[in-house]
This record gives C-alpha cells, sequence and structure tokens, in this order.
C-alpha cells in the first residue's frame, strides 16, 4: 500500500466515524411480541428517518417471521434508553423493508435535527445496529 492509499484509506475511516457519531441516536432496537402473552417473537434493529416517529426496519424484523402481522406488538428502544411502542405502518417483503411509527410519548425531548445530515445516497454505505443488539456474541437481534 503506497502513501497516498494510506491517507485514502485514513479519510474515509474519518468519514465512516462521522456518520457514525451522527447517525447513532436514531439508532432503535425493534422487538416483536406475540401480543396478549405470548412473549418475545423476535428483535431487530431500524433507525428513525423523520422527526415525528417514522422508522425504517427490515420486513423480517417488524413480522418476526410470521407469515401474518396480526397480533404483533413493536417496542422500540431508543439509544438513549427511552422505550415506547411503535404501529405497524407498513412493508415490501420483497425489499425486506417495513415502517413503523414510534408512540409520540417516547419521542418527547429527541433531538431530531441530525436525521436529515447523514443520508448519504449515491455514496458508500456503513451499517450500524442497535447496542443491545450487539450485547452478547449470541445477540438475538437479526
Amino acid at each position: 500500500m503506497g502513501a497516498n492509499d494510506a491517507f485514502l484509506l485514513d479519510a474515509y475511516s474519518r468519514t465512516v466515524s462521522d456518520v457514525v457519531d451522527r447517525a447513532a441516536p436514531a439508532v432503535v432496537a425493534v422487538s416483536v411480541g406475540g401480543g396478549r402473552g405470548n412473549g418475545r417473537l423476535g428483535s431487530g434493529s431500524g433507525f428513525l428517518i423523520t422527526p415525528d416517529g417514522y422508522l425504517l426496519t427490515n420486513s423480517h424484523v417488524a413480522r418476526a417471521g410470521a407469515a401474518s402481522r396480526q397480533r404483533l406488538t413493536h417496542r422500540v428502544s431508543l439509544a438513549d434508553g427511552r422505550e415506547g411502542t411503535a404501529r405497524f405502518v407498513g412493508d415490501d417483503p420483497d425489499t425486506d423493508l417495513a415502517v413503523l411509527q414510534v408512540d409520540a410519548a417516547a419521542l418527547v425531548g429527541f433531538d431530531h435535527h441530525g436525521l436529515g445530515a447523514v443520508g448519504l445516497f449515491g455514496g458508500g454505505t456503513a451499517a450500524q445496529g442497535h447496542r443491545q443488539c450487539r450485547r452478547a456474541h449470541h445477540s438475538p437481534c437479526n
């Protein structure tokens, strides 16, 4: 690796670190339950995309592997430790994307100003999961 390559790699690393720092508050943990006491069916991560609580996650997370979303409940843990419920808005299983909306009470005081600052469309991709999904080697998160 040449001197110029090391410089470019370092610049790329700083850029990714900056994006991760700015995006981290918007990353959430999603827990899916079966409703009526059936316990936890699955979990994963997602990220807030609007100030009014819409979040993007995977369809397989929102459905917890179930063919039907009937009787599923969704709980969301924000990066700062707050928790709340979320309602299923819709999904597209073919692209494995789903939208949930977090209950407004969980978002009181959430600083949403950085949400739009992390979109780097057409550029590289960085993936970041919620800290609850990274705690254990055998994590229940997808």
